[in-house]
């Protein structure tokens, strides 16, 4: 078996596309957000999400989306991700380093998803409501 560092620089021509993400976002039913990192340090946030969609022949069907989000459409979201205690899943990919990161919340999930009010699925469906993104039947089962 070979073995390499998670530290270790990987050449950009051996990343992954925009595929990867939105296959994440099909399989947590929630969107992905990607904080694409540029040499400079300037940051170009994008939304991996799924979107249902129904064919010709009358078959559902869900595909990956990624939309680019501006300053202001970043402010809302992640307001309404703080407002219902709710922690998105996040990846900083940060170019200058080679390297992605997943954004870990330590403390504050458990604290979160301890509250008594309401599981932290129907607050992320209340946020995705909020944000015009698909939610998950109330069975949690899909359509």
């Amino acid at each position: 078996m070979r073995e390499v560092s998670v530290a270790t620089t990987v050449p950009q021509t051996f990343w992954e596309g925009p595929t990867v993400p939105r296959a994440m976002a099909i399989y947590l039913r929630e969107p992905v957000y990607v904080w694409d990192i540029g040499i400079a340090d300037s940051a170009y946030p994008q939304q991996y999400a799924y979107r249902p969609i129904t064919m010709d022949n009358g078959d559902h069907h869900e595909t990956g989306v990624v939309t680019p989000l501006t300053k202001d459409r970043v402010q809302d979201v992640l307001e309404a991700y703080y407002n219902h205690h709710v922690q998105p899943t996040m990846l900083l990919l940060k170019h200058s380093k080679g390297h992605f990161y997943g954004v870990q919340y330590g403390d504050t999930f458990h604290e979160w998803h301890a509250k008594q009010n309401s599981e932290m699925r129907e607050r992320l469906d209340q946020v995705h409501a909020g944000l015009g993104l698909p939610t998950l039947p109330s069975d949690g089962c899909g359509p």
